[in-house]
């Protein structure tokens, strides 16, 4: 027998109030990429064994679609030339996926994966929670058999 639904029956939940500041002016998407890279590069110290440089540079990959196939990639030796890059007239990618890839003696390679889509639109930013919209850090790609924090690794996993 099916149960017959009331009004009793339906949940109210409350309004979410969290306010999340999202600047995609040029300074502030600016700001949000240095402080990514930056996050990254911390981030990835902690996971991997290899000596990672302060200095930054990054490679950009744009995404076709959200199905994360690597389209065309370049390579940028500073965060301002990134910025003059990917912001466009007031635009910026609807998400960029921030994580270390690689090092040498002096410096350590960011790369951005970025989606195609671009808008202007705070609303159309992706993770805002984050504090750093659209920027979202992850760490470096762990090899097959990583275990969540029992062993460091090393980034170079892959080409050994």
């Amino acid at each position: 027998m099916k149960k017959k639904y009331t009004a009793k029956d339906i949940r109210l939940l409350k309004p979410n109030n969290d306010v999340y500041i999202i600047d995609i002016s040029r300074e502030g998407f600016r700001e949000n990429l240095i402080s990514s890279a930056q996050y990254a590069l911390e981030f990835a110290r902690s996971l991997v064994v290899n000596r990672l440089p302060s200095e930054l540079h990054y490679t950009i990959s744009e995404t076709a679609s959200d199905n994360f196939h690597e389209n065309e990639s370049y390579i940028f030796l500073d965060a301002e030339k990134v910025v003059e890059y990917l912001w466009r007239d007031g635009k910026v990618p609807e998400w960029v996926n921030v994580f270390v890839i690689s090092a040498n003696e002096r410096s350590t390679l960011i790369k951005l994966d970025c989606c195609r889509r671009y808008s202007n639109d705070i609303k159309d930013m992706y993770h805002a929670r984050e504090g750093r919209a659209p920027f979202h850090v992850l760490g470096p790609p762990a090899p097959p058999d990583y275990i969540n924090n029992k062993a460091k690794y090393d980034i170079f996993w892959n080409e050994i």
